[in-house]
């Protein structure tokens, strides 16, 4: 984010979790605030998400994108009570 204050993060956050392609958020320490796990069908749907809704939000200063290749794993459930 452009803005650090008090604010700007819980205004981020508060408008963020309403956004239906964003599945997880985390504010993080670095060089980064946040990390947000977003799902669209294809580029242009992220390019739309981007421009039109999370640009939207605040003010952002810097985006860093990662995609997916491969998902080699995806399990969620913890294996409590297993043995």
């Amino acid at each position: 984010l452009k803005d650090h204050s008090q604010h700007s993060l819980s205004h981020f956050e508060s408008e963020i979790i309403k956004l239906p392609e964003v599945l997880e958020c985390y504010h993080l320490t670095g060089d980064f605030d946040f990390i947000l796990k977003v799902t669209v069908k294809d580029r242009k749907e992220y390019y739309d998400f981007l421009m039109n809704r999370l640009f939207a939000v605040v003010a952002i200063g810097k985006v860093e994108t990662k995609l997916v290749m491969k998902a080699a794993k995806t399990e969620t459930a913890l294996p409590i009570g297993k043995q």
